[in-house]
């Protein structure tokens, strides 16, 4: 199983498709997230939160 990176978990497609990912256990799934963000639902979900600004290559390097 992979690593999976999925963007914009904190919205509503996001979060259905983290939560679909971590429920059938397609891999190791990492929700990138702004330091902003409503994390209060996808927190619930299996899944590890990165903190990330898309915009800042640094910080997506880190991630993945």
């Amino acid at each position: 199983m992979g690593k999976i990176l999925v963007t914009g978990a904190t919205g509503f497609l996001g979060y259905h498709v983290a939560k679909k990912l971590a429920d059938k256990k397609m891999g190791e799934v990492f929700c990138l997230v702004r330091a902003n963000s409503e994390k209060k639902y996808v927190s619930q979900l299996n899944v590890k939160l990165v903190q990330v600004d898309l915009r800042d290559r640094a910080s997506l390097d880190e991630a993945m």
